[in-house]
């Protein structure tokens, strides 16, 4: 391997690779597992088939659930002997888990081991209404940990060099008071972060400069702030130096928003979807010839199943349904997460891994015509591409006859022929009986979660 050449580069190299040291010898000693869950996941990916993997915490986790959990004891009539011969098919004798029974159903879903855990409260995200609280253990926390830092590894950046976080907000990232010794930790991993809940001009401006002057090995980002980052550099015609590879999270990564960061960042390696929640963590990461969103074979299992809870054919969209493998304090066994998406067909995946091969989003993001068919929120989205008296927008299907264009319009005057064809195409989809609207807003507001959402059916 030829040896840089800039002495400084070099010297950057040397200094990055002992702070990633010294920052995972220090987890280490605070009694974190983390550190060598990845040199073990490390050891594993390539030898090992991923279904073996799979099964073998996927039975793990039956098992307990089986044993400590009352709410599993008490609804199945199921053996260990029957979860150990074949986890797969036991696993469908489970029932499944929506919010409002994991809400209803809290103290029983808690395992009897409980005080022998380290754990801690966790809600979920809250995007389909009131977050749902849950209770995850310190192994979670590791494996999760871990997953999400091999997976950056897989995408070239190790722990130490630089990253840079476009993030809900920096008391997520650095704690809430943004302690020294918090700080410490985060120059050890290489970390700076932008915050995407305040993510106006000067934080844009910010942002822009950490890229030029930091070069991250790579940006981890959501998905709508990042794109509304590159729509900023495209319109201000501003200089950015070409950063290497992009990962976005926490919000639907649509085509026409992948196309935009790409372009405005020239990311010679790419942008990368990346797939989770707080509830389950890391469930898929779109990687270099992927070919799909890989399921990490130690962290969840997927399911996708019909609206009766039925599995659809591979390759057929449907409810995207996770048992985790790794949280045994509260365990979320077929867990409804309430997005909609489609498994790949196993013969195309290497070792029996599983692979998404999309994500459509929520749920509620799913348009419904009067005869009942299905249409993803993605086919309006595409309605409003290339259009340049779009600035933003948002659809919205209130009723099964009504649907709403919200747009914040640029400078550019409204061709009606435009209108005309948006129009016509809804009504294909939908029904000639369903009405559109459209409305001219000055500004389209994201979410309580900080994220905008293009379409919403509220149905």
């Amino acid at each position: 391997m030829t040896q840089p050449t800039n002495p400084s580069r070099r010297r950057m190299s040397w200094l990055c690779y002992a702070k990633g040291m010294a920052y995972r010898q220090r987890c280490r000693l605070a009694g974190h597992d983390w550190p060598g869950l990845i040199e073990e996941y490390e050891n594993v990916y390539d030898k090992r088939s991923k279904q073996e993997i799979t099964e073998e915490y996927l039975s793990r986790v039956l098992l307990h659930g089986l044993k400590n959990v009352p709410f599993f004891r008490e609804n199945l009539q199921i053996s260990p002997s029957q979860v150990e011969s074949d986890p797969r098919e036991a696993l469908r004798q489970f029932p499944i888990l929506t919010r409002d029974v994991v809400r209803g159903c809290h103290d029983q879903l808690k395992s009897e081991d409980l005080r022998t855990r380290k754990w801690y409260y966790n809600t979920s995200g809250g995007t389909t209404g009131e977050p749902l609280r849950l209770i995850q253990d310190k192994w979670f926390y590791d494996v999760s940990t871990a997953t999400a830092l091999y997976y950056s590894r897989l995408l070239g950046r190790n722990i130490g060099e630089p990253e840079l976080l476009i993030w809900g907000s920096e008391r997520d990232v650095f704690g809430e008071r943004k302690s020294i010794r918090s700080r410490f930790d985060h120059w050890l991993m290489g970390t700076r972060a932008v915050n995407a809940f305040a993510f106006g001009r000067a934080e844009m401006l910010r942002a822009i400069r950490l890229m030029n002057r930091q070069r991250p090995r790579l940006i981890v980002a959501y998905a709508q702030a990042v794109f509304e980052l590159a729509r900023f550099v495209d319109m201000q015609g501003l200089h950015v130096e070409p950063q290497r590879a992009i990962v976005t999270t926490a919000g639907t990564l649509y085509g026409f928003m992948k196309d935009t960061i790409r372009r405005a960042f020239s990311c010679p390696a790419g942008v990368f979807d990346r797939y989770g929640s707080r509830e389950v963590s890391l469930i898929g990461c779109e990687l270099p010839d992927s070919n799909g969103l890989v399921v990490p074979p130690w962290l969840n299992y997927v399911e996708v199943l019909d609206d009766d809870g039925n599995p659809v054919a591979d390759g057929n969209v449907g409810n995207i349904v996770i048992t985790n493998l790794a949280n045994f304090a509260m365990p979320l066994v077929r867990y409804v997460i309430g997005d909609r998406g489609n498994l790949m067909n196993p013969v195309g995946c290497i070792d029996g891994g599983q692979r998404l091969g999309t994500v459509r989003g929520r749920i509620v993001d799913t348009f419904k015509a009067v005869d009942g068919t299905l249409v993803d929120g993605e086919y309006f989205t595409h309605l409003m591409y290339l259009r340049d008296w779009v600035r933003s927008f948002q659809v919205v299907q209130s009723s099964l006859n009504l649907v709403t264009f919200r747009v914040v319009r640029t400078a550019s005057a409204t061709p009606q022929e435009d209108l005309d064809e948006i129009k016509s195409k809804t009504k294909l989809a939908l029904g000639d009986e369903c009405s559109v609207v459209f409305e001219f807003v000055d500004d389209i507001l994201p979410s309580k979660s900080g994220k905008t959402r293009y379409t919403i059916s509220e149905i």
